[in-house]
C-alpha cells in the first residue's frame, strides 16, 4: 500500500525521524546512496535545536479563531474567543450545521496569499453562496508565532528547517488549545463531533489528528471526518520527537489524505488515511499565472527548497476545486475502480487512489501524453482517473532504489 517514487537515501534520513535533506532522483537518474553516523547527525541536529530554540512562540494564548460565514464577503470575519459566551453569540455562528475547521501548518499565514487556509476557505464561502444554502460554519485557526518563525528572512534552509521541528514540539501545544475550542462549542450546543469537519495542511495534519483524539477522549464520540492535505512526515514518521503525536486514522470516523509533490521533499509517501488520493503521481502542472510555458514539470523546480510554501499550495489547490463537485474522480490502484475525491468524497472509500488533475483551463492532463489522450473540457480543469495499470507501469519506470 505504499507509492515509491524515485525516492532515495530514505533509511539514512529516517533514521533520526526527520528528513533533514529533499535527496531523490529525477526522472531516472539516483543520488548516490550515502552513510553518515547517526550519532553524528542526531548531535547536528541537537545543536541546531539548542541554538534557534526561540525561533517560535511557546504561548497558545497567541492561538486565534476567525469564523467565516458571510457569504457574501469573503473577508469577514469574527473572533471566537475561548470560553467566551459573548464573543460566540455576536459571532454568527450557525448552531447545528456543519463545521469547517481549517489549521494550518508551518510557516503559513492566514491572511495575506492564496494558499491555504485562505483558498479553502473562499471554496467553501463561494460554495455557499452559489448554492444559496448558506448552511456552513467556517472556523479557521491561526496559531501565529507557534508555527512561524518570527525571524523567517534571516533563515537559510538549514535553520529555517531547525525552526520546523521547533513548531513540530508545538503541536500538541496547539492540539491542546484547539480542542479546547471544540470542547466549549459543544458544550455551548453549538456542535457535535458528528458535524465536524477538520482540513488540516503539513503539521495541520497532525494538529488535527490531536484535536480529533482529544474529543474522543473527553466526549467518548469521534469527529466525523478529518481531511490531511500534504501531510508533514520529519518529526513524526518513523519515529517521532519528543511528545510529537502523528495523525492516525482513529482520530476521526474518516480520514482521507490528499498527496502531491510534497511527499517526495517535505511529506509522507506512505498511505496514511482510510482513502489517500496521490495528484499526478507527484509532480505538478504548470498552474494558472504561471510563466512556465508548456512545461510538463511547470513549478516542480520552484518547489523543491525547504521554506517553500509552494509545496503544499498545490494539494489544498486541489481540494479547493472539488468543493462543490462530485465530478472529479479518482482511479484505485489496485482494483481500477473509480472514487469521488476531494470534498464530496464519500466516508466509505477505503483504498489508494490516482488523480490525473490538470489546474488550468482548456489543457489536457500531466499525464495525457504518456495515454494518447486527446480529449479536452473546454472552460473546466480536465481531470482523467488512470487505471492501476498505468500506474504500476510508470512507478516501475521511474523507480529506482538504494540498496539497505
Amino acid at each position: 500500500r505504499q507509492v515509491k517514487m524515485i525516492v532515495c537515501t530514505r533509511k539514512l534520513l529516517f533514521t533520526v525521524g526527520v528528513l533533514f535533506l529533499p535527496l531523490f532522483c529525477l526522472e531516472i537518474t539516483c543520488a548516490p546512496c550515502v552513510t553518515c553516523d547517526p550519532t553524528s547527525v542526531k548531535n547536528t541536529l541537537l545543536n541546531l535545536l539548542r541554538e534557534h530554540e526561540n525561533c517560535v512562540s511557546r504561548d497558545p494564548q497567541q492561538i486565534k479563531f476567525y469564523l467565516y460565514n458571510n457569504f457574501g464577503n469573503k473577508d469577514s470575519r469574527r473572533e471566537i474567543l475561548l470560553n467566551d459566551d459573548s464573543s460566540l453569540e455576536t459571532s454568527g455562528y450557525l448552531t447545528g450545521q456543519p463545521l469547517k475547521l481549517l489549521i494550518h501548518g508551518y510557516a503559513e499565514t492566514n491572511f495575506d496569499s492564496t494558499f491555504f487556509p485562505e483558498n479553502v476557505k473562499d471554496a467553501y464561502l463561494k460554495n455557499q453562496l452559489h448554492s444559496g444554502s448558506g448552511n456552513t460554519n467556517v472556523l479557521v485557526v491561526d496559531s501565529g508565532t507557534l508555527t512561524k518563525p518570527s525571524y523567517k528572512t534571516q533563515l537559510n534552509d538549514r535553520t529555517y528547517f531547525t525552526c520546523y521541528l521547533q513548531a513540530v514540539l508545538n503541536t500538541n501545544v496547539i492540539g491542546e488549545r484547539v480542542a479546547d475550542m471544540v470542547e466549549f462549542l459543544i458544550k455551548q450546543r453549538k456542535t457535535t463531533p458528528e458535524l465536524i469537519h477538520i482540513i488540516g495542511d503539513n503539521l495541520g495534519v497532525h494538529i488535527g489528528g490531536y484535536v480529533g483524539n482529544e474529543t474522543t477522549r473527553r466526549f467518548n464520540s469521534k469527529i466525523s471526518r478529518l481531511t490531511a492535505i500534504d501531510t508533514a512526515l520529519p518529526g513524526f514518521r518513523p519515529n517521532k520527537i519528543s511528545t510529537a503525536r502523528p495523525m492516525t486514522t482513529d482520530d476521526a470516523k474518516f480520514v482521507d489524505a490528499v498527496n502531491t509533490i510534497n511527499q517526495l521533499a517535505f511529506g509522507d509517501a506512505d498511505s496514511i488515511g482510510h482513502a489517500d488520493f496521490f495528484v499526478n503521481l507527484f509532480l505538478q502542472p504548470d498552474v494558472e499565472g504561471s510563466n512556465h510555458g508548456d512545461s510538463k514539470v511547470g513549478v516542480f523546480q520552484e518547489a523543491m527548497p525547504l521554506g517553500g510554501p509552494i509545496i503544499d499550495s498545490f494539494a489544498s489547490f486541489y481540494f479547493a476545486k472539488t468543493v462543490g463537485r462530485s465530478d472529479i474522480m479518482g482511479t484505485s490502484m489496485n482494483s481500477g475502480g473509480h472514487s469521488i475525491f476531494g470534498e464530496n468524497c464519500k466516508p466509505g472509500t477505503r483504498g489508494v487512489y490516482f488523480v490525473c488533475f490538470s489546474m488550468v483551463e482548456n489543457r489536457p492532463c500531466l499525464f495525457d501524453d504518456a495515454i494518447g489522450a486527446s480529449e479536452e473540457m473546454p472552460g473546466k480543469a480536465l481531470v482523467k482517473g488512470l487505471g492501476s495499470s498505468l500506474v504500476t507501469q510508470y512507478s516501475q519506470t521511474k523507480q529506482t532504489s538504494c540498496a539497505d
